[in-house]
């Protein structure tokens, strides 16, 4: 096993974000996790996802509608396969105390 921080795949230049780790999504893509701590609170942070190079391969998504939706899929036994890499990133950003 080694003891190397995990580096990402593509070019991500916002000074806010926080890199989590790279995670295969439902398609096996690969994807780039990241957590945007611009504020303190909850509400203000956002879980990116970055799925290519060019500027405009990304999706953001606030951490506090993130967990409420997670409860609301699990809750309803919906296909969690969707939100897969999501509900990762967000256990991976717990962990690290991130959120």
């Amino acid at each position: 096993m080694s003891n190397k921080s995990p580096k990402p795949t593509f070019m991500h230049d916002c000074g806010d974000c926080i890199f989590i780790d790279t995670l295969k999504d439902s398609d096996d893509e690969i994807v780039d996790i990241y957590v945007c701590d611009t504020r303190t609170l909850l509400a203000d942070k956002s879980l990116v996802v970055r799925y290519g190079d060019d500027e405009s391969y990304y999706a953001s998504y606030p951490l506090k509608v993130l967990q409420e939706l997670r409860g609301m899929v699990l809750e309803n036994n919906k296909d969690v396969e969707l939100f897969q890499h999501l509900f990762n990133g967000l256990g991976l950003a717990k962990e690290r105390n991130l959120i």
